[in-house]
C-alpha cells in the first residue's frame, strides 16, 4: 500500500514501520514539515521518505556545531547567523540532529552577552579601565572577524576616545544588533564603583533619580 504525508512521507510497497526523526537546537529553533517551529521536534517517517529540517540561530547567536546521531557528516557554515536546511531521505532507523549555537561574543575574556527586549548588553568589563583596554577584550571575544571593526560610542552616539574611562552605557553595533556595555556596579556610568553609585541607587529608590537601562 501507499500512504502519503504532505506528499512526501510515503511508504514503499510492503513497508509499515516508521522511524523517529528528531531535532534539538540549543540557542536556536528548528522546523520540520508539518510541525510548528520549536527548540525540539520529534516526528515519525517511513523508510525512504524525503524530509527537510531547517535550523535557525537565535538573534545574537551563530552556528557552532551540527551533528547527527548516526555519525553521518552534516555540511554547514560554521559561525553563520543565517538559517540553513538539510534535505535527506529517512533511513531504516531513528535519526536525531543536534545543533548548538553560541553567542556572537564568547566568554574567553570574561565577557557575557545578555539579551533584552530589542537590544543586548555585554557585561564583564573591568572597572578603572580604558576604552582601548576593554576594546581589546571585545576583539578577542567576538567569534566572527567579519563583524569588525566595532565603533564604540557614548549612549548619545557621540564618539569616545581610546584613553577615555570605560564605563557602563557605551553603545556599539554588531551585525545590525544594538549593544550596550555594563560594568558591574557602575550605576553612575563613570567607569568606577564607589559611593557615587550607591547614592544613585539610593536616590532612585526615593524617586529622586531615574536609572537608565
Amino acid at each position: 500500500r501507499s500512504e502519503f504525508y504532505g506528499q512526501r512521507n510515503f511508504a514503499a510497497s510492503g513497508t509499515t514501520t516508521k522511524y523517529r526523526l528528531s531535532g534539538d537546537a540549543t540557542n536556536g529553533t528548528l522546523q520540520i514539515e508539518g510541525h510548528a517551529k520549536d527548540t525540539y521536534i520529534s516526528t515519525s517517517l517511513y523508510e525512504s521518505a524525503s524530509y527537510t529540517i531547517t535550523f535557525t540561530p537565535s538573534v545574537g547567536y551563530v552556528l557552532d556545531t551540527v551533528t547527527r546521531s548516526d555519525g553521518k557528516t552534516v555540511s554547514y557554515t560554521k559561525h553563520s547567523s543565517s538559517s540553513f536546511s538539510i534535505t535527506d531521505t529517512m533511513p531504516a532507523y531513528d535519526v536525531a540532529y543536534y545543533v548548538k549555537c553560541i553567542p556572537i561574543f564568547d566568554d574567553s575574556m570574561g565577557l557575557t552577552m545578555h539579551s533584552y527586549d530589542g537590544y543586548f548588553v555585554l557585561s564583564g568589563f573591568s572597572t578603572n579601565s580604558t576604552v582601548a583596554a576593554e576594546y581589546n577584550k571585545m576583539l578577542n571575544s567576538i567569534v566572527i572577524q567579519d563583524y569588525l571593526p566595532i565603533t564604540i560610542l557614548h549612549s548619545d552616539k557621540t564618539a569616545v576616545s581610546a584613553n577615555d574611562s570605560f564605563s557602563s552605557g557605551f553603545y556599539f553595533e554588531v551585525n545590525g544588533l544594538d549593544f550596550y556595555t555594563a560594568v558591574v556596579g557602575d550605576v553612575y556610568a563613570d567607569g568606577e564603583v564607589n559611593i557615587a553609585d550607591a547614592q544613585q541607587v539610593y536616590k532612585s529608590l526615593f524617586g529622586k533619580a531615574t536609572l537608565t537601562n
